[in-house]
């Protein structure tokens, strides 16, 4: 646990791994998405952080605040903050080691907040994995709303789902809520976010096909890389879904990152 992160006196749990044997000059620190913890989802950031750990890579794992074992209120809207969250451990990373490069690895909500943070300069970070990393707007927000109704009303005509809906056991109210939250999320994301870029560094964005919200993302991104001379390139998984819930996720994703280190960009 660290307290004082940005004045606070709050503590943070974190865990820091140095390689035994060979070593890198590379960190990779993990951002997880909202609500989250450090294990990433389903300990997908303790698997990868342990595979590169074997290679040599020092890796940081953090809970936000009001996350997991952190202390603190974790807010959803305040998007500003999660990226001054990330900076400040960023510089406790490289306090903690001598690695010369830190690399941010984030998904969903933590990969925005990875973006802003390398992007305005609130750290100094030589790389970006992106995972899901969204660019909300009212159309997209809509559509994930609506995907999120359709999940719904399918599960609904299935035996399983039917047979809740018979014994009463449906929460309308949670339903209601999901919904109205994925719509909500188009006001998270600031679409003018061109406006940060004050630094430029070679980004990875993966998405899973499955995600109604990956090609229209990916469309904006690409884009302002373009305009912004950032190095990009994106690796698009079928079948994969926002938060790569299946296991046989992992290994794959581990192929694709273990190869963007050695050639980010």
């Amino acid at each position: 646990m660290i307290k004082n992160i940005r004045g606070t006196n709050e503590s943070i749990a974190y865990v820091c791994a140095v390689p035994h044997g060979c070593q890198r000059s590379t960190g990779v620190l993990f951002a997880h998405g909202g609500g989250s913890m450090r294990s990433g989802p389903h300990r997908m950031f303790v698997e990868i952080a342990l595979h590169l750990n074997r290679l040599g890579y020092y890796t940081y794992r953090f809970d936000m605040r009001g996350c997991g074992d952190s202390e603190g209120t974790y807010s959803s809207s305040d998007m500003e903050s999660g990226a001054d969250d990330v900076g400040a451990m960023v510089k406790h990373f490289r306090q903690l080691t001598d690695i010369k490069k830190v690399v941010l690895f984030g998904i969903s909500r933590g990969s925005y907040y990875s973006f802003k943070c390398a992007l305005s300069g609130k750290a100094s970070v030589d790389g970006m994995i992106l995972l899901s990393m969204p660019f909300r707007t009212i159309a997209t927000a809509t559509r994930g709303a609506t995907e999120r109704l359709r999940e719904y009303v399918r599960k609904a005509f299935t035996w399983q789902g039917f047979t809740k809906v018979i014994r009463g056991r449906v929460s309308v109210k949670r339903i209601v809520g999901t919904v109205a939250y994925a719509y909500e999320l188009g006001r998270e994301y600031d679409t003018r976010i061109a406006r940060l870029v004050r630094k430029a560094c070679p980004a990875l964005f993966v998405y899973g096909d499955a995600d109604p919200i990956a090609a229209p993302s990916w469309e904006q991104y690409s884009v302002l890389c373009r305009q912004h001379r950032i190095p990009c390139e994106c690796v698009m998984f079928r079948n994969g879904n926002h938060s790569f819930t299946d296991y046989r996720w992992t290994p794959m994703i581990i192929n694709v990152v273990c190869r963007w280190l050695t050639n980010p960009g």
